[in-house]
């Protein structure tokens, strides 16, 4: 368990249920909470990294240097504070605006498979006295050993999380309507790489006699319905 660190990317992924980042105000309130915690790593800035304002217009967020200039205050207070890097939005002059103010690490992520895209950032991030992890994003596309092999080839440093937003349970093993609610979602669907028909990719649920819908898992951003096939399922329960 000693090999285990937590790290908190909730004022980076999180941004993408605002915008493309959080304000100022939310993004200092938070890093004073966790600095003071003492989190040994905590991830913050535009969701889709350092670069994407430019590279890739996420312009609802404050720009990289406005979410450099707010963490200066914490740096000192034991916390590990970095940034994400999308490999395929990599520029070497991003890498360079993080080290100048302080980052102490940069995550560098591709998609499962595409590791290789990733060690020019992560030796110029090396270069600039920086930690360097990365991520394998849509973990889906490969097997485990899989993953854990290119993890090897590579010497991909300090795996961190494998996101993914496909279900646990293949697409046709469910078949429940959804009941969408624009005025609460930033997504057009759970999971769009895969979804073909809004009921297609929903996970299994079931819920207590006498209920008829129920919040999801998803921090209340969608609602299920439930449907006729599971009635019996849903009565045997206590």
């Amino acid at each position: 368990m000693s090999k285990i660190k937590l790290m908190d990317c909730t004022l980076r992924d999180g941004g993408n249920v605002v915008g493309k980042g959080f304000p100022a105000d939310i993004t200092d309130m938070v890093l004073d909470g966790l600095t003071a915690c003492h989190v040994p790593f905590i991830e913050f800035g535009n969701s889709g990294g350092i670069g994407a304002y430019e590279v890739a217009g996420f312009t609802d967020a404050l720009t990289d240097t406005e979410y450099l200039q707010i963490a200066q205050k914490y740096l000192n207070r034991g916390s590990d504070i970095g940034m994400f890097l999308n490999a395929k939005r990599y520029r070497e002059k991003n890498v360079d605006l993080a080290a100048e103010n302080g980052m102490a690490f940069l995550r560098v992520g591709a998609d499962a498979g595409d590791g290789a895209i990733a060690m020019t950032a992560i030796k110029d991030i090396k270069k600039r006295n920086m930690k360097a992890f990365y991520s394998a994003m849509k973990a889906y596309l490969l097997p485990p050993a899989q993953l854990a092999e290119e993890a090897k080839s590579w010497r991909l440093p300090a795996l961190t999380n494998i996101p993914s937003w496909i279900p646990p349970a293949p697409c046709s093993q469910t078949r429940l309507p959804l009941i969408q609610k624009p005025w609460l979602m930033p997504y057009p669907s759970p999971w769009p790489s895969t979804a073909t028909t809004p009921g297609d990719c929903l996970p299994p649920m079931l819920w207590p006699h006498g209920r008829t819908e129920r919040q999801s898992w998803t921090a209340a951003l969608w609602e299920w319905q439930e449907a006729p096939e599971i009635w019996p399922q849903r009565s045997a329960l206590p």
